[in-house]
């Protein structure tokens, strides 16, 4: 079994539409592969999220709480994420096409050394 994972975005202090419209995508995704959908939640004192995140179709929230994580600054946020995905090693990862999706997406990839296809539009797994 692979994990689908959904790294999340704020605005302010709530969740950003596109990771709710992720979390359904990956859901549906999962629920066709018997894969778990773990949703990625970085940012300053966003623990109540998580269970938000789980009731919008994740089995598990993978949480980086941190005063340096309160605003989205690259740097930071890369290194976080590249480092679970080296730790965990998830079989898809999602992130929105938002200026901060564009801007992590990119530099995680090249981190973790794999590939990276932008603006899907539709997603199927064949297995």
């Amino acid at each position: 079994m692979h994990d689908i994972w959904v790294v999340t975005e704020l605005v302010g202090k709530d969740l950003a539409p596109v990771s709710l419209q992720l979390l359904g995508q990956a859901r549906q995704l999962a629920d066709q592969t018997g894969d778990k959908v773990i949703a990625v939640a970085m940012g300053h004192e966003i623990m109540p999220m998580a269970q938000e995140l789980i009731e919008h179709g994740a089995d598990e929230v993978l949480v980086a709480d941190h005063p340096e994580l309160t605003y989205y600054r690259t740097l930071p946020y890369a290194r976080i994420l590249g480092e679970l995905i080296q730790e965990k090693k998830p079989n898809v990862v999602l992130m929105g096409a938002t200026s901060q999706g564009r801007d992590l997406a990119p530099r995680v990839a090249a981190r973790i050394q794999t590939g990276l296809t932008a603006d899907c539009l539709e997603l199927s797994i064949n297995k």
